[in-house]
């Protein structure tokens, strides 16, 4: 299956129990979860595929945008001096 362009796995390990797994990039994501339809794990795992990606978007984009920040605030207080 396939959720914003990351190919992922479920299978049922027996019933009421799901494994999973995905990965981003390099990074390879497996766990399990309770559910007692499919519909549900998929739901499930598609939700950790979202949180995922947000993380990964988060690491790559707020370091440059912080310091830049930053940058601006020091230029700023070493003019009033």
């Amino acid at each position: 299956m396939q959720h914003k362009g990351i190919e992922y796995e479920i299978a049922m390990i027996e019933p009421g129990l799901w494994k999973w797994q995905f990965r981003i990039g390099a990074v390879i994501k497996s766990g399990q979860t309770k559910a007692s339809l499919e519909l549900l794990a998929d739901r499930r795992v598609r939700i950790t595929i979202n949180r995922e990606l947000r993380i990964a978007n988060r690491s790559v984009q707020r370091p440059k945008y912080r310091r830049a920040k930053l940058a601006q605030k020091v230029q700023r207080s070493e003019w009033q001096s």
